[in-house]
């Protein structure tokens, strides 16, 4: 009979790093070698496997083959274990020999899954056991455990799978044995082994976060040894708690105890309790004009068209985004909208995606690609502003495209560009303005962000602001001309 698979390996690259974020903590590779593990289900029953598996070489102390043999059912990997016999019943004591497992490389960690099995001649209550052993390279005994679960009470009886475990703390050993007891004869106890596992015996902890705070592990290491213990604390940032861990570990104590056994992956979830809305000051503000020119400092967003200076203006606003926000629901940009002027009684305006980083925005002070990118790609909002509008704060509702920006843009700068649009007629009208001796100060610009309420979408009107009677003009594209005494070049 053949079975899939028989040997494979669990890599063992470290992979670790514990920091806030919405999603997962980065993990960092480390070097760890790799275990390995060997279920015998590759072959057929009765073959020989001295040299089948690399980094391992099988012999029997008393000489004879070693097989993989089928177990009748009692495999923990079915169909194989491994036996001195290449035919009969599989399981074997010491009177028949051992399985010495020799390993290319000394390793510090020796695993094998046995279960203890009655004689068919069963006599008298059972009191030999299963057993493995560690050698070092002088072959010198390390260790011996044996297992320790009941034995079988009926004849043939199969007692439940345990695995037996020795580890050096080091890469001593060289190779190892198991077998059942009674090499001298008497009533035996038989024993079926299955899954040999053998490793460097240095393992991971990858820690991951959900949501914003920190998980920290005491001792810090790379890697660990067999059996060690770890405590790993959860420390959630303001504003947001912890609830609990998944992945490799559950429940809610914090800290969190740990035992390592293998490579540990874990991950600390946190909660948000603050508030459902935040409100962000731009960080800074500032335009470009048509000819590329940018005067570095100067936060004035006029944005539109200035008569005395002949040129069209182009503004933007940063914003720090926090780290770890909870998903972004809803957004709107408030704007003390300073001097407004419109001859065609309402200015259309505008907000875009930028691709520039923000740094090089605010720190170029001449470029027409810049000016340019403020007013192309991806649009954020549109909304008309009117001349009995000047010096009001007025909002400007954000669309998806933007909460998604803003959505993956946690810890870091944000900007987006605006403009004025020509008209519906495609003409360019030179005498309107708007944001006319604007500043930067915090609360003239300000970014308001939702977290639980339904996203305000579509067209903005401030209930109507046209006289009864006239017909609203809608999406609109108009110019504006700004007659602004101070223009930004100039402040």
């Amino acid at each position: 009979m053949r079975s899939n698979f028989s040997i494979y390996t669990f890599p063992q690259t470290g992979l670790r790093k514990w920091m806030a974020g919405v999603a997962f903590g980065l993990l960092i590779a480390s070097s760890v070698a790799e275990a390995t593990q060997i279920n015998f289900d590759d072959v057929a029953d009765g073959t020989i496997i001295n040299t089948h598996y690399a980094g391992v070489t099988f012999t029997n102390p008393i000489g004879g083959n070693i097989y993989a043999r089928n177990g009748s059912g009692f495999a923990q990997s079915s169909p194989n274990v491994v036996s001195v016999y290449a035919t009969g019943f599989p399981y074997f004591e010491a009177v028949a020999g051992a399985v010495d497992a020799h390993f290319a490389t000394p390793v510090a960690v020796v695993k094998i899954d046995a279960s203890p099995v009655a004689p068919i001649e069963f006599l008298t209550p059972l009191t030999k056991r299963p057993f493995l052993q560690a050698f070092d390279s002088g072959n010198n005994l390390l260790n011996t455990v044996y297992y320790t679960g009941p034995l079988p009470t009926n004849v043939a009886g199969v007692g439940p799978s345990e695995t037996l475990i020795i580890t050096s703390g080091t890469t001593n050993i060289a190779w190892a044995r198991f077998s059942t007891q009674n090499d001298a004869g008497g009533v035996p106890t038989y024993g079926l082994f299955d899954n040999l596992v053998y490793d460097s015996g240095a393992y991971t902890l990858a820690i991951h976060t959900i949501g914003s705070g920190s998980a920290a592990p005491t001792p810090n290491q790379a890697t660990y040894t067999y059996g060690a213990g770890v405590s790993v604390l959860a420390t959630p940032a303001a504003g947001w708690t912890f609830v609990g861990w998944t992945g490799g570990a559950s429940g809610t104590g914090n800290p969190l105890p740990i035992t390592i056994t293998s490579n540990t992956d874990i991950t600390a979830n946190f909660a948000f309790v603050g508030s459902n809305s935040l409100t962000l000051d731009a960080a800074v503000t500032g335009w470009y004009d048509q000819t590329g020119h940018h005067t570095v400092g100067n936060q004035n967003y006029l944005c539109g068209y200035a008569t005395d200076a002949l040129l069209f203006y182009h503004d933007w606003f940063i914003f720090n985004i926090p780290t770890s926000l909870p998903p972004i629901t809803g957004a709107q940009l408030k704007i003390n909208t300073y001097g407004t002027t419109a001859t065609d009684d309402e200015v259309f305006y505008k907000l875009w995606a930028v691709t520039n980083p923000a740094a090089v925005v605010q720190g170029t002070s001449s470029s027409i690609a810049i000016y340019n990118d403020l007013a192309d790609g991806t649009f954020y909002a549109t909304r008309d502003f009117l001349p009995s509008q000047s010096s009001q704060s007025k909002f400007i509702p954000l669309n998806q495209d933007l909460r998604t920006a803003l959505n993956a843009a946690g810890g870091t700068q944000f900007i987006f560009g605006g403009s004025v649009l020509t008209n519906i007629n495609g003409s360019v009208n030179t005498d309107g303005g708007i944001y006319e001796f604007s500043q930067g100060s915090p609360g003239n610009v300000q970014l308001i962000l939702t977290y639980s309420n339904s996203p305000v979408v579509g067209y903005f009107t401030d209930n109507n602001p046209r006289p009864p009677g006239r017909v609203r003009r809608l999406f609109l594209l108009v110019s504006l001309r700004c007659k602004s005494p101070i223009l930004p070049r100039r402040i």
